[in-house]
């Protein structure tokens, strides 16, 4: 709305100056309503339940008003979310899971003039609001025979029902996590590192579990099915249990047949089995045959 006027006074190589020459400018205009710059922040992280708040630098005259509206992102599909034309702030519900979130805003000059419509870029993927698991408990012993239980104690958003357990050798203890320190994570989708070997609460150890870590991993999972972040435990190296066996013998106890014997280890892997017959006399004495 002003004039520019802009003078120039010549001066001549000996110092003399001139005539001073005065040009102005036409009217200046306001630029079109327009945004330096668009952008998005959350009041916490960009989960479920956060507020996010729209943000944009006007340029272009003197800003009378502006026009929101929040954009749900779904892979290629864009929707416009339901009365939240006029609000820069939008509340991250459970329908934002797995999508990302645009703001959308129009700017409107002090003379009505509008502008365009600017568009934010698009957050990163919108995370279920769930809570890590505090309590998790490994107790039983890891030796052949004996069993693990995985205790859980799960926040009441859990539902226990459908939540899970599995269990895993640990068949490459070096490379079973992935990430930094601060952000370990387990690669349990590599059947080089890991073999999934059972599920539920309990677990028999047995003669396959020798010479391996066991590793149990819950999965809480709420009633709408969205997983929350696992947790988990790791035993010490599955011990073999103390070496015995069951014998049995079979066949037809009558003069003329043969028996035989069936025989059952237990404790690691078996050595070379020696079998010995004897013969018992009535007064107890044993006698080899």
């Amino acid at each position: 709305g002003k004039f520019i006027k802009y003078t120039v006074t010549p001066i001549r190589n000996d110092g003399v100056a001139g005539t001073p020459v005065t040009i102005n400018s036409n009217k200046i205009l306001a630029a079109p309503p327009s945004f330096k710059k668009i952008d998005i922040s959350a009041d916490k992280n960009f989960i479920e339940g956060s507020t996010l708040h729209g943000e944009a630098e006007y340029f272009g005259g003197v800003e009378k008003s502006r026009l929101h509206q929040w954009i749900r992102v779904d892979g290629d599909n864009q929707t416009t979310i339901p009365n939240t034309s006029g609000d820069d702030n939008y509340k991250l519900s459970i329908k934002d899971i797995g999508k990302s979130i645009i703001y959308s805003c129009k700017p409107v000059r002090d003379d009505g003039i509008e502008g365009k419509w600017f568009n934010s870029q698009p957050t990163q993927t919108i995370k279920a609001n769930l809570p890590e698991i505090q309590k998790i408990e490994l107790t039983g012993s890891a030796v052949e025979g004996d069993g693990l239980c995985l205790v859980v104690d799960y926040p009441e958003v859990y539902s226990k029902d459908i939540s899970k357990i599995c269990w895993y050798h640990i068949l490459d203890s070096e490379n079973m996590y992935t990430g930094d320190s601060s952000s370990k994570t387990l690669n349990l989708e590599n059947k080089a590192i890991f073999k999934e070997v059972g599920d539920g609460c309990d677990y028999d150890v047995s003669l396959e579990d020798v010479g391996h870590a066991i590793l149990g991993v819950t999965i809480p999972i709420r009633s709408d099915k969205y997983e929350g972040p696992i947790k988990y435990c790791v035993s010490n190296i599955v011990a073999a249990g103390e070496p015995s066996g069951a014998l049995k013998i079979i066949g037809n106890h009558e003069q003329g047949h043969k028996l035989s014997i069936e025989y059952k280890y237990f404790g690691g892997q078996a050595g070379a089995l020696h079998i010995v017959w004897f013969r018992i006399y009535k007064d107890g004495k044993r006698l080899a045959i």
